[in-house]
């Protein structure tokens, strides 16, 4: 029964009842692979389109949740991963789906969130983040500059 193209394909029930139905004689007409069942399909992107409104260079990482963005329809479970193209504008990291985005430096970032599943099959998202200049910086060196020129006096 183990060379029948069938067999290795199948879970043990379904292999037992291969092995009974061979012994009674009865036979397999056809073995036909169909579509990928549930357990060999990839996680799906949810989204069109990730959003993220701007944000400041030097002010607080914003938290998003990486499972809006993916369906996972074998429910193997998903493993995230981000990578940002910009390290020096935002910082990506995640813990377990939390993906965390740190204002680094005024300038644009594309960062890329991934999800494979215990199957190993991956999908991704990417989205763009702009991390504008902080008006805090803005503000101290027109303080700056200011008191240098001698200011009110």
């Amino acid at each position: 029964m183990a060379s029948h193209p069938c067999y290795k394909e199948q879970n043990v029930s379904t292999r037992i009842a291969l092995a009974v139905l061979a012994a009674t004689g009865i036979g397999i007409a056809s073995c036909e692979a169909g579509p990928a069942g549930p357990s060999l399909a990839p996680p799906v992107v949810a989204l069109d389109e990730v959003s993220v409104k701007p944000i400041v260079a030097g002010g607080p990482s914003i938290q998003l949740s990486a499972t809006e963005w993916f369906v996972d329809p074998a429910n193997l479970g998903l493993a995230f991963e981000v990578e940002s193209n910009a390290e020096g504008v935002v910082r990506a990291t995640v813990s377990g789906s939390t993906v965390s985005v740190e204002p680094v430096a005024a300038g644009a970032a594309e960062v890329t969130v991934s999800a494979t599943n215990s199957a190993g099959l991956p999908a991704s998202i990417s989205f763009v983040v702009v991390v504008m200049h902080s008006t805090t910086d803005d503000r101290a060196a027109l303080v700056a500059l200011y008191d240098s020129t001698g200011g009110a006096s």
